[in-house]
């Protein structure tokens, strides 16, 4: 137990820990800490495929810690709606939402008498009496938002990128500059020597969280519930950077495989094209509901022709920005 303690407030702290307390104005530190502590997250993952040899207890523990950053405590960053059409497809998970609820609001009631006993808890720790395991809980409820801090990070990064300049922009002769042309190769320097890297061990980390059964089944539906793969497609980094784009492309290889996120199941043909169906069939009901004046007759159009590409973009296309 004391071991596992110990390695669970070292893994805290290297996943938590070290940003919180960067100065903002330091990005190129930011991003080079969040690019090594992305780095050191895909090798945990990859304990999931390690055999248990002599170190078989320490990989348990590290396995364990990963599950609570990227299991089914993720799902309280999905959207209600979201989250309620996962649940309602497995009922199984209704029962793990629940006891992971009811676990979250039992540490919640902790945390707070334990501030209200904070003299008391002082001569605890003096006496070595500390409560370890409310500490567990407490960073196990903190790792659950990790992904979503690194998602948020991730798009900034994507956004900066987005600002970068062309290579035309910058001047035939190095020897003579501007201070506009500086700043230009300034930013060019940033972007390649820190955000990209950091963008690329990220889509390396989603790749290798949706190959692996255990937390692809939580990653998956918060990914999609946030557009992940689509937003990254309309970057700038989805044109101008070849190795972006064959990341990517894995990425959305790997999200849409054929195959149960929860049983691991591989899903025929006929299995997929139900799953397309059922989409489609949502979103002609959305449409129904919300822009019934513009889209009734894609609303009650058959399946087969509601799913085309190009018919949904002619519909879709009457709808304004906001609308979309």
């Amino acid at each position: 137990d004391t071991s596992r303690m110990v390695l669970t407030k070292v893994f805290h702290s290297l996943f938590l820990a070290p940003l919180t307390k960067l100065e903002t104005n330091n990005e190129q530190q930011y991003y080079h800490l969040q690019t090594e502590r992305v780095n050191f997250v895909t090798n945990c993952v990859a304990s999931f495929d390690t055999p248990s040899d002599g170190n078989g207890a320490g990989i348990a523990m590290v396995s364990d810690l990963i599950m609570h950053t990227f299991g089914i405590g993720l799902w309280q960053h999905l959207s209600p709606k979201r989250r309620e059409l996962e649940l309602r497809k497995y009922k199984l998970l209704e029962k793990y939402w629940k006891v992971f609820l009811s676990t979250n609001n039992r540490t919640n009631d902790n945390i707070n008498e334990n501030v209200e006993n904070s003299k008391r808890q002082k001569l605890d720790k003096k006496k070595g009496g500390c409560s370890q395991k409310e500490d567990m809980l407490t960073m196990q409820r903190d790792l659950c938002g990790f992904l979503p801090n690194l998602a948020k990070s991730f798009f900034d990064a994507l956004e900066k990128c987005d600002h970068e300049k062309s290579n035309d922009d910058k001047p035939n002769d190095p020897t003579v500059t501007t201070d506009s042309e500086e700043t230009t190769l300034a930013t060019a320097t940033f972007v390649h020597s820190h955000l990209l890297p950091f963008v690329y061990k990220t889509l390396d980390l989603l790749i290798d969280l949706l190959s692996q059964i255990p937390t692809r089944r939580y990653v998956r539906s918060y990914l999609l519930d946030i557009s992940f793969t689509v937003r990254c497609s309309l970057s700038s980094l989805a044109k101008k950077h070849r190795l972006f784009r064959q990341l990517l492309k894995m990425l959305v290889d790997v999200e849409n495989f054929a195959i149960d996120d929860h049983t691991g199941k591989s899903l025929t043909y006929t299995d997929m094209q139900s799953k397309t169906d059922t989409n489609c069939h949502v979103l002609q009901r959305m449409c129904y509901k919300y822009y019934k004046h513009k889209l009734t007759s894609y609303s009650f159009s058959g399946i087969k022709t509601a799913s085309q590409e190009e018919y949904l973009v002619r519909h879709l296309n009457k709808l304004d920005t906001q609308e979309l």
